[in-house]
C-alpha cells in the first residue's frame, strides 16, 4: 500500500488549508465512504498544486516534515491513514479478503532505515553527491546522450523519494528478511 510520498504532502496541505472540507468517516453521509471523500480532496489538491507554484512549494515541503517527523504533519498523516485503513478494511471483509493492518507495510515503515540506506551506499562508494543530491550514477543503464542514468537516492532539500523507499526495501529483505530472490 503506497502510504507516504508527494501525494500526501498535497493531500495533508490541502486538508490543513481547507478545514472545512468534510473527510472523516462520522463527518460523512452513509452513501460516502472516507476514502472517496478524500480522493475528491486529492484531486482537488493535484490541480491546485498543477497551477500554484506556491501551493505546489508548500506540498513538497510538508512532504519532507512528513518524512523529518514533525509531530502535526505526522498526526494528520496517521488521521488519513486510519480512515484509509476503515475503508479498506470493509471492502476486504465483504471480499472476503483476509488482509489487516498488521499486514500492511507500506512507504512508511521504511522511512526510519532511508538515512542508514544513504550512509550505506555513500560508504561503499555507490552513491555519491551531485549538487547536493545523493545520487547513484550507473554504467549499465544509459540515459540521454549516452550518459550514465541517474537514480535519486537522497533530495537537494533532504527529501526521499520513490528510489531511496525501494533501495531500503531491497535492503530491509535481503538483510532481515534473508530474501535470496526479488521479484
Amino acid at each position: 500500500m503506497g502510504d507516504w510520498g508527494t501525494q500526501f504532502g498535497m493531500l495533508i496541505q490541502y486538508i490543513d488549508e481547507h478545514p472545512e472540507s468534510p473527510w472523516h468517516t462520522e463527518e460523512l453521509d452513509a452513501d460516502t465512504s472516507s476514502v472517496s471523500a478524500l480522493d475528491s480532496l486529492y484531486k482537488a489538491a493535484r490541480a491546485q498544486f498543477d497551477s500554484d507554484s506556491a501551493f505546489a512549494d508548500r506540498a513538497r515541503t510538508r512532504v519532507v516534515a512528513l518524512q523529518a517527523g514533525e509531530p502535526d504533519t505526522v498526526a494528520r498523516w496517521r488521521e488519513i491513514v486510519a480512515e484509509s485503513e476503515k475503508a479498506f478494511g470493509a471492502i476486504y471483509d465483504r471480499l472476503g479478503v483476509l488482509l489487516t493492518p498488521d499486514d500492511y507495510i507500506g512507504e512508511s515503515f521504511y522511512n526510519d532505515q532511508l538515512a542508514d540506506t544513504v550512509a550505506e551506499l555513500i560508504d561503499k562508494g555507490v552513491a555519491v553527491d551531485s549538487d547536493g543530491a545523493i545520487v547513484v550514477l550507473s554504467e549499465q543503464v544509459k540515459g540521454l546522450e549516452d550518459q550514465p542514468s541517474v537514480l535519486m537516492v537522497r533530495k537537494r532539500d533532504g527529501g526521499y523519494g520513490y528510489d531511496s523507499t525501494d533501495l531500503a526495501t531491497i535492503r530491509y529483505r535481503i538483510a532481515s528478511l534473508y530474501a535470496d530472490r526479488l521479484l
